[in-house]
């Protein structure tokens, strides 16, 4: 016996992983901890793995959109650490991050006048910082600078609305009583208001040489952007007061903007984009100050709902409606139970993502990853992760999790072995070369497996919960002091249902949480292409190069991206080469009711639901993407390809249809008054137990990779200390203890005094 405290992780997505690549970040913690990873079917990556067909050109196969945003500091941070430990040799593919993400700026949101979509193209600027090297985020009251400064820059960018006349003679609004009280109390001399110096002013990715105010609604802007820095200086009450006059001249300079614009926003998109953009930034900015958020914390607003809090500062009917806005509810399937008319996204949450999206990037906004997420990302943990002397037990499918007699420890675990590895090979390798690169194939190396080739002809799929049991599947069991001293649960919390009922049964909060975090069924489309998207019919602003990233599209198949780029790393024959790749996503409404797992053919419903559904999309929509797509009777399949040579409709069959269904690949969802239900990394009263997921509560609490992370670093911290440092942790820290966080310390100390 080793003597080293042995760790069982179960489940191998990225929060997961994280949690066992900071375990073993160092020789001392590698001394220390024996970590082995649980994992079902064949590869990692949880809902970011992907998969090479390699009885298909080897064509990357992806459960969704992968996208990177340049404000993921951790992930970056954890992915540099992979890349630099793995060392792979110039020339070698994808050998350093920088080749393995590639800056994106180029993003459209489609937006809906009259019976058509108008693209609206945004080209961000990009910058020199590079994410992942740490440093401050900027406060809730900075964001609120940054973003009236950003209003300032709009309005006097715009010669339109810079030399629109007003339809009554100009003056500035007049202020309430009480606000011209509180403002000569607590503010600088109204005399000395005028235009900001833009050195002293809060630059940002989008505003990073301000201008000097000269039109009176940026006058006003600036008058407010003194104010805001008054703020700062003045005790929580004062600023609480004085916060509410500020966000009444916000909402009053939104009053004049519209007054000006408002008899042509319908008529012009240029004037119509301006105002949408000015209502978001003033009304965002107005309710940051209105409701404290500096002093109270993002939680705080995240019983509402987006819109109804935009609304309430100042946001119109147009601007809740137009492409950005329902572009943030597209990036975050944010549609309880898949249901478009039932969208749902809490303000705080939403807010958080979008500022620190918009206005804290580093290098662009958005990253590309220069193959599939499994080959980018799961692959280098894996390998990494390997070398350090962690066990990969795949094909291990956890079915309960059992608590000891006084319910304080984990005291055994019962998992499902899937296969039989085949005689002579002592453990599963995963990957094999594409071009070079290690990848994950999309089935398992059924040569591995024994009766392999039975269980591939069986079509048994070993990631779902509804396929049948395979004939060589074997029960067993992990106990306490034998196989684990410590459980990292990495699965996600719709799972937990089947494999936790102990815990829930035990504890009350992890009973609330399964039951108020919700979570939501995806779909994807992903196509290949005869023509680049140009010839199509696309049409990319005058000088950009590169492919969109867009949304706000058609629902439910509301996202598409260019992802062309990717043909380099597939291998298809030469004379038939795609020219472009379409990658197409968005929520799927929930069958009603979700069968048992004993239904056996419910995928394959849920399937041919979708496809039928895709076929449609082709047909009737995709027309307002790709104009030259389409003849008189629908979409032209030619221009799918297809090695198989099929005719008509047929040809949808051989592009890659997914229906992301199964608990385990279902999207955590936001929705509003879940926050306070999430629970801590630490939080369960079980000693011996902590939890790894963007489900749970970890400072920015909605699904994407880089809450992930953040939850991976949390559980690991819980463990062993490490990291000690986690970027944007103040807003986790800080916040107010859950609502149902009932832990006591003792459970805490003893955890501790275990490890």
């Amino acid at each position: 016996m080793s003597g080293k405290i042995r760790v069982a992780v179960l489940g191998g997505g990225v929060a997961a992983l994280t949690t066992a690549f900071e375990l073993t970040s160092t020789a001392e913690l590698r001394a220390r901890y024996d970590v082995t990873v649980y994992q079902l079917g064949w590869r990692l990556g949880g809902k970011g793995a992907s998969g090479r067909n390699r009885k298909l050109a080897n064509r990357i196969e992806e459960h969704g959109l992968h996208i990177w945003m340049g404000f993921y500091e951790n992930a970056f941070h954890v992915m540099r650490a992979a890349y630099e430990e793995l060392g792979r040799q110039p020339g070698e593919p994808l050998a350093t991050w920088q080749e393995a993400f590639r800056k994106h700026s180029y993003i459209v949101l489609e937006e809906k006048m009259d019976a058509g979509f108008h693209p609206w193209s945004f080209v961000f600027p990009t910058n020199y910082l590079e994410p992942g090297e740490g440093g401050e985020l900027p406060t809730p009251l900075a964001y609120a600078q940054m973003l009236v400064q950003w209003l300032i820059e709009l309005w006097e960018g715009s010669e339109a609305a810079r030399t629109a006349k007003p339809l009554t003679a100009f003056e500035l609004p007049r202020l309430p009583r009480w606000v011209a009280d509180l403002i000569s109390k607590l503010s600088p001399d109204r005399e000395q208001l005028g235009a900001v110096d833009p050195a002293q002013g809060h630059g940002s990715p989008l505003c990073p040489n301000p201008p000097l105010p000269t039109h009176p609604v940026s006058l006003l802007a600036s008058h407010v952007l003194k104010l805001l820095g008054a703020l700062e200086q003045l005790p929580v009450a004062q600023s609480r007061v004085l916060g509410r006059a500020v966000a009444w001249l916000i909402e009053a300079l939104m009053g004049l903007a519209w007054l000006l614009l408002r008899d042509r926003v319908n008529s012009d998109f240029e004037l119509r984009k301006l105002w949408v953009c000015l209502n978001l930034a003033g009304s965002a900015a107005a309710g940051i100050v209105a409701d404290s958020i500096p002093t109270r914390g993002w939680d705080s607003i995240d019983q509402h709902d987006l819109r109804d809090w935009l609304k309430k500062h100042g946001a119109n009917a147009i601007t809740l409606d137009s492409g950005p806005i329902r572009g943030v509810y597209d990036l975050a399937f944010a549609y309880e139970h898949g249901e478009i008319d039932r969208p749902a996204f809490a303000a705080g949450t939403a807010m958080r993502g979008m500022l620190r999206m918009l206005l804290s990037y580093k290098g662009a906004i958005f990253y590309r990853m220069q193959a599939g997420m499994g080959d980018v990302v799961a692959a280098p943990f894996y390998q990494v992760l390997y070398r350090r002397g962690v066990k990969f037990e795949f094909f291990h499918r956890v079915t309960a999790l059992r608590l000891s007699g006084d319910g304080a420890l984990v005291q055994r675990i019962e998992l499902r072995k899937q296969v039989k590895l085949a005689q002579g090979v002592q453990s599963y390798q995963p990957l094999y070369p594409v071009n070079g690169l290690p990848c994950w194939p999309s089935a398992p190396d059924y040569t591995q497996i024994e009766n392999g080739h039975q269980l591939e002809r069986s079509g048994i799929n070993l990631e779902s919960a509804w396929a049948p049991r395979w004939k060589d599947e074997q029960d067993l069991a992990l106990e306490l002091g034998r196989d684990f001293d410590q459980v990292v649960l990495g699965v996600s919390i719709a799972a937990l249902q089947q494999i936790a009922t102990d815990l829930i049964a035990a504890s009350p909060e992890l009973a609330r949480s399964v039951e108020r975090v919700q979570t939501v069924q995806t779909q994807a489309l992903q196509l290949w292409l005869t023509q680049p998207s140009r010839e199509l019919g696309w049409q990319k602003p005058h000088g950009v190069k590169e492919g969109p990233v867009l949304g706000a599209f058609h629902e439910p198949i509301d996202t598409w991206a260019d992802m062309s780029d990717l043909i380099r790393r597939e291998t298809w024959p030469a004379d038939q080469m795609p020219k472009s790749i379409a990658y197409f996503c968005g929520p799927l409404p929930d069958a009603q009711p979700i069968p048992p797992f004993t239904d056996h053919a419910f995928p394959g419903r849920e399937l041919a639901r979708y496809r039928q559904l895709a076929r449609g999309f082709l047909n009737l929509q995709v027309q307002d993407l790709w104009p030259n797509a389409s003849a008189d009777d629908g979409f032209m399949w030619e221009l799918l390809v297809d090695l198989q040579n099929q005719r008509g409709p047929a040809r949808l069959d051989s592009q890659y249809t997914r229906v992301n269904l199964d608990p385990t690949e279902r999207y955590v969802l936001s929705v509003p008054g879940s926050t306070q239900y999430r629970l801590h990394a630490d939080q369960l009263p079980f000693a011996n137990l902590v939890l790894a997921g963007d489900w749970t509560y970890n400072g920015l609490n909605a699904g994407c990779v880089e809450a992930a992370v953040m939850s991976g670093m949390y559980a690991s911290r819980a463990l062993c200390g490490v990291p000690t440092r986690i970027v944007g942790a103040e807003d986790a820290e800080a916040a107010p203890e859950s609502a149902w966080r009932t832990t006591s310390a003792e459970a805490v100390d003893e955890r501790k005094r275990t490890a």
